[in-house]
């Protein structure tokens, strides 16, 4: 992930390895399928950061890829990519390979607080812009999932429930079909692992995700 290359994402430990070859990622597709009897629902395609990002997959690969999965008519396939990757024309063109599958873009959001963004969880979003992809998505008939973080460092317990709340609330009124909630893991090799060590972050509590469910 170019992002996390360049010293983004307090919570992120996203590693890098070669790029897999048309080939490779098929046979894993095949591989997944074939071990899963029940009839497979939603298929999640990302690599380590951005499916849409050309340095992580090149787009030769991907159409590929696609072309495979079309064969299979499977009801949604969910990419998962930076908002900054996504252009009309891919879009079209992805809308083009899978005729008969729903197809969903999950993006990475975090916060609706741009304070809490650069301050806290080190990502640097232009939330206008996010917005302006999210209308470019819907109007190529396609679904959109944010992805809300719960337990923001630098923030009480209580303003971490707010502040996903917020989050939550800024991306239906944005247009997002589903939002995923996802509650800090503090993972190795992250600046979030580090404040854990030093004793200035505390884990989050089951209950915080209670909470903001309730709310």
């Amino acid at each position: 992930c170019r992002f996390r290359k360049a010293g983004h994402c307090t919570m992120c430990n996203y590693g890098y390895g070669a790029n897999v070859s048309a080939e490779e990622a098929i046979s894993h597709i095949d591989r997944a399928l074939d071990e899963h009897h029940e009839p497979v629902a939603e298929l999640l395609l990302g690599t380590c950061g951005s499916i849409l990002d050309e340095a992580e997959m090149p787009w030769t690969v991907l159409e590929k890829i696609l072309r495979r999965l079309a064969q299979e008519e499977l009801p949604t396939i969910i990419l998962e990519t930076h908002y900054t990757t996504i252009t009309q024309q891919k879009l079209c063109r992805i809308r083009e390979l899978l005729p008969k599958s729903e197809v969903v873009i999950e993006l990475g959001f975090e916060s609706a607080n741009p304070k809490v963004l650069k301050e806290s969880l080190k990502k640097y979003l232009d939330l206008d812009k996010l917005a302006q992809t999210m209308a470019l998505i819907k109007q190529a008939n396609m679904g959109v999932v944010l992805n809300a973080f719960l337990g923001a460092p630098k923030l009480s317990a209580r303003e971490q429930i707010a502040d996903t709340k917020a989050a939550v609330e800024w991306a239906v009124s944005h247009g997002a079909d589903r939002v995923v909630v996802f509650p800090a893991n503090i993972k190795p090799n992250t600046e979030l692992w580090d404040m854990y060590q030093r004793g200035v972050y505390n884990r989050v509590s089951h209950w915080a995700l209670i909470e903001l469910l309730d709310q």
